[in-house]
């Protein structure tokens, strides 16, 4: 049987994504007769899209440039972002080129899904681009898989997962299955087949009610029930492949889904697919994570975590062992653990496990600012190759960090920051405004803890807070101040969003207004704010 892994645009063209390279292991390892073959669209989609911008057969203009000039700059910057690392250029420079690719990338992914959607509804498009969709497809159809697992992270690749499936199915008898985590956090993934998605065309909100290009869906982890479609898709019995979505007569069913693998037994992620190097990062970075689930699990905004089965950790000895071997596979040293959230015990036992076998690898991970990163700990981490810390630190308000459950103290925070600061640890801090509750007097309280901190913030990702189906806030909403919510999701199939006024703290328009007084501030903070969007450059 051929099995077709696929990565669909956009996502930015730093790094692979995970979640591939561990389902491809994952069924090499245990059914010797499957011929699988992972495709990433993604960083396909971005160098087919310079060759077009370049011959004129797209025309993207940024800052009023013709679109040849466009075209040229752009392929400058993504090779200087490629082969220059941020500490030995200047960081007006590397700024400079960060601004003109991530400008491109706005435009460019905006366009793109605008012509992936209008293909999915029938609507005319130019026949460049449908040439371009057709060629971004016609490596999987010449494949000719029995299964297509299209694998989705975020909902802006919805537009391109669903009008590649569709170009696939036309063209292939594959049995197409959605996965990923788009549909991991998801409440209700069936709803993708119960009544169908509501994309945007030409601005107005538009229905798929039908979408008979997919079979089935995949929502958590994958392992365990793609394995189990792979044996079952020949007998056609669906109902015993578990955490499975499929239609079957005039219903939805949804399988229990399995119980969790045990870390340690899963094999090294498998990249052979995929050329580390053409990514735009000096050099490859690579996604490994130690742990499944959230040690904390419970931040009231937060469904991350709901993707998995359960809160679980592999073995240092074996976390080593992997990435030596993932080292030496693709010659790199460098790798980001995208863990929900590394706790401080498990970062020093890490860290005194790499040191063990002698230190070879650099690393980013993300974490929780508590009073026990100290400095003793955060100058163990960088011993052992620890480079960059992704603090979820969201408030520099007392009562927002409780509100949240956040289990953060403001003091605590700020000796975090400034312990990984001065064990030379880089700090790139997560920032969220307008939760429920908040006043004005909790927003500056954030940005005055910006300002006392600012010689120890490197970059941060900032945002406004967005209520999420499935999250405490929804679920609670009396205890968080909220009296009305009001879905305004343009994508139905996926976690609903809301609109919601509050009884205590700042509405949404008061919020935005002082978003926008205090953004050349927060723009200002650390190395440069696209920092926050190409993050795997702080690694360098």
């Amino acid at each position: 049987m051929k099995v077709a892994v696929v990565i669909p645009p956009w996502l930015h063209p730093t790094a692979p994504p995970l979640g591939p390279a561990c389902l491809s292991a994952y069924l090499k390892a245990h059914e010797k007769h499957l011929d699988i073959r992972v495709f990433d669209l993604n960083i396909r989609y971005y160098q087919q899209a310079f060759q077009f911008c370049q011959m004129g057969k797209i025309g993207v203009s940024i800052y009023g440039w013709k679109p040849q000039k466009t075209a040229e700059a752009v392929k400058q910057a993504f090779e200087f972002l490629k082969k220059n690392r941020l500490s030995l250029v200047s960081t007006k420079k590397w700024h400079e080129n960060a601004t003109i690719f991530l400008s491109f990338e706005n435009i460019l992914n905006g366009f793109m899904a605008e012509m992936a959607t209008r293909s999915l509804f029938n609507m005319e498009i130019p026949g460049t681009i449908s040439g371009f969709l057709g060629w971004l497809t016609d490596e999987v159809i010449d494949f000719s898989p029995e299964l297509c697992a299209i694998s989705v992270s975020f909902d802006a690749q919805m537009p391109f997962a669903m009008a590649i499936s569709r170009l696939i199915k036309e063209k292939t008898d594959a049995f197409i299955c959605l996965g990923g985590a788009r549909f991991g956090t998801s409440p209700q993934p069936q709803r993708l087949f119960e009544i169908g998605i509501s994309l945007k065309v030409r601005g107005q909100k538009r229905h798929l009610e039908d979408i008979p290009f997919v079979d089935a869906i995949i929502p958590g982890e994958g392992e365990i029930p793609l394995l189990k479609l792979c044996r079952s898709l020949k007998q056609g019995d669906l109902r015993s492949v578990p955490g499975l979505v499929f239609r079957a007569s005039n219903c939805v069913i949804y399988t229990t889904p399995p119980g969790p693998l045990d870390m340690n037994h899963l094999p090294v992620p498998d990249f052979s697919d995929l050329d580390p190097s053409a990514y735009m990062a000096p050099e490859p970075v690579l996604p490994f994570m130690t742990s499944r689930g959230c040690a904390w699990g419970k931040c009231t905004f937060c469904t991350h975590h709901k993707g998995y089965i359960r809160y679980r950790q592999m073995a240092i000895k074996e976390v080593v062992r992997k990435l030596k071997e993932l080292k030496n596979a693709y010659n790199t040293r460098y790798f980001n653990f995208f863990d929900e959230m590394i706790p401080p015990g498990r970062l020093r036992r890490l860290s005194t496990g790499l040191l063990k076998e002698g230190r070879e690898v650099f690393f980013s991970a993300y974490a929780k600012p508590v009073k026990a990163f100290d400095r003793a700990l955060m100058s163990l981490s960088f011993k052992a190759g620890c480079r960059v810390m992704l603090w979820g630190v969201e408030s520099g308000s007392q009562k927002v960090l409780d509100l949240m459950g956040k289990g953060t103290r403001v003091k605590d925070m700020e000796q975090a920051l400034r312990a990984s600061h001065e064990a030379g640890v880089r700090n790139l801090l997560f920032i969220m405004f307008g939760f429920p509750g908040e006043d004005t007097n909790d927003f500056n309280q954030t940005i005055d803890f910006l300002k006392r901190n600012k010689r120890y913030i490197d970059a941060i990702s900032k945002g406004l807070f967005m209520l999420i189906e499935g999250c405490q806030v929804q679920k609670e909403p009396e205890r968080f101040f909220i009296k009305k919510m009001k879905p305004v999701a343009d994508n139905y199939s996926g976690a609903i969003s809301y609109d919601f006024e509050t009884t205590r703290g700042l509405d949404r328009q008061e919020v935005q207004k002082l978003y926008k007084k205090h953004l050349p501030f927060l723009e200002k903070l650390g190395i440069s704010p696209r920092l926050g969007v190409y993050r795997e450059h702080l690694l360098f």
